[in-house]
């Protein structure tokens, strides 16, 4: 009769087991993931130092995916500088275990991704202040991400939105406000009852708030934004949380944990007239998103 420690032992002596183990670990996805990457990093540098240490065939079985996922490593890493840290050390472990061919062909992925960096950091813009890294929304872990956004006023939320191009795309969509439209209200959009518009969608979500005792304007000065998206004001004594506040919260949150970045630069495509005055009152002039 076989004890449970043998059968690990086999297990940890068998190839496809191990190979098995490794793949549901998964860890592409967690290296893509910023607020993962460097626990996901560091946990690859052990799995590379104990596959050098090995059976002959567990090591010919691990090197092929340790590599893709060091590779997926290299292309996933943001700029900060722990990330940067954790990246470097993953690869330096990584050359010294690999055999001769994947150690070149690793070297080769490494120069062509330092030269792909140094070409995107020029076009994303010059003379980033180092101190600035550290700082990105997208760090945080989405229920933190989301807990952050939920303490925003409607007003301080609905600007973090309309600075991010995006959202501002998405804001121009009928479906995104028939979206909104059948949150506030609850009920499934009738379209044949109504003018099917996006106008009256987000004029009709804004008499829901003005029923409550929010005040519904389309910016503090009493110009509308270009994009359409309504702006409450957050200084109402009424806070209580709403189904479109909610979905603002999620939505926001989600637009940043798709990587789009946390940045200083200002972006030369970007419109200037009215929203220029949220720019610069609320934001000091700053934009959250570089892209």
């Amino acid at each position: 009769m076989t004890s449970s420690s043998d059968s690990e032992s086999n297990d940890e002596s068998c190839p496809d087991a191990v190979l098995e183990r490794y793949r549901i670990a998964n860890y592409a996805s967690a290296l893509q993931q910023s607020y993962n990457y460097k626990r996901a990093a560091e946990e690859l540098v052990d799995i590379w130092r104990c596959v050098a240490n090995r059976d002959p065939k567990v090591r010919k079985a691990l090197t092929e995916p340790l590599l893709d996922d060091t590779m997926m490593a290299l292309r996933a890493c943001d700029g900060l500088e722990r990330n940067r840290e954790a990246c470097k050390r993953l690869v330096m472990e990584a050359l010294k275990v690999l055999p001769q061919a994947k150690r070149k062909q690793l070297q080769r992925f490494v120069k062509t991704q330092s030269i792909l960096a140094s070409k995107e950091h020029k076009r994303a813009g010059r003379g980033l202040d180092p101190a600035d890294q550290g700082l990105a929304l997208a760090d945080l872990a989405p229920d933190l991400l989301t807990a952050v956004f939920s303490h925003l006023g409607p007003c301080s939320l609905a600007v973090a939105a309309c600075v991010c191009r995006t959202w501002r795309t998405e804001a121009n969509k009928e479906s995104r406000w028939r979206t909104i439209y059948e949150k506030a209200h609850g009920v499934p959009v009738r379209t044949e009852s109504f003018t099917s518009t996006k106008h009256y969608f987000r004029d009709s979500v804004a008499e829901i708030f003005k029923g409550k005792g929010r005040q519904c304007l389309p910016h503090r000065s009493g110009r509308r934004l270009r994009d359409g998206c309504p702006v409450w004001l957050d200084d109402c004594a009424d806070h209580e949380s709403s189904p479109l506040l909610c979905l603002l919260v999620k939505e926001v949150s989600a637009y940043i944990l798709e990587g789009r970045g946390f940045g200083l630069v200002s972006d030369e495509h970007s419109d200037s007239s009215d929203d220029e005055e949220v720019y610069h009152k609320v934001l000091g002039g700053r934009k959250l998103w570089r892209h």
